[in-house]
């Protein structure tokens, strides 16, 4: 008989970088002024990481603070790079085929990049 894996949700952590951008910031670089910017999009400021933070770095973060040890989390960014919607699932499958995960681990789900929002799925993983 063949196993299915279940999944539910266990924990949370994040990663927010430091930097702040207003919209006044912005309008000191482009044509734009904080008024427009808010009317159109309901924005005010938002958060940018610096080039010299890395992928691997963000993913440590935020399982510092979801309480997760790094060298618990299975990466494949190294191999692959961000594929958006894609890292999640194919990390997942790999952990599962490689029998990185067991039945009854903790699994964090962590996916991030331009535009999206940055944060960590903790899942505990169960054979029915």
């Amino acid at each position: 008989m063949k196993h299915q894996a279940h999944v539910a949700i266990a924990g949370a952590g994040f990663y927010v970088p430091p930097r702040v951008v207003t919209n006044n910031d912005l309008s000191q670089r482009l044509e734009t002024d904080d008024e427009w910017i808010v009317q159109r999009t309901g924005i005010r400021q938002r958060y940018r990481v610096e080039e010299s933070v890395t992928t691997t770095e963000m993913i440590e973060s935020a399982g510092k603070k979801g309480g997760y040890p790094f060298e618990k989390f299975f990466l494949n960014v190294d191999r692959y790079g961000n594929t958006s919607a894609a890292s999640i699932p194919i990390a997942l499958t790999e952990s599962l085929q490689q029998k990185a995960v067991r039945e009854w681990d903790l699994v964090a789900m962590i996916g991030f990049g331009g535009g999206l929002t940055w944060g960590i799925h903790v899942l505990s993983v169960y054979a029915r």
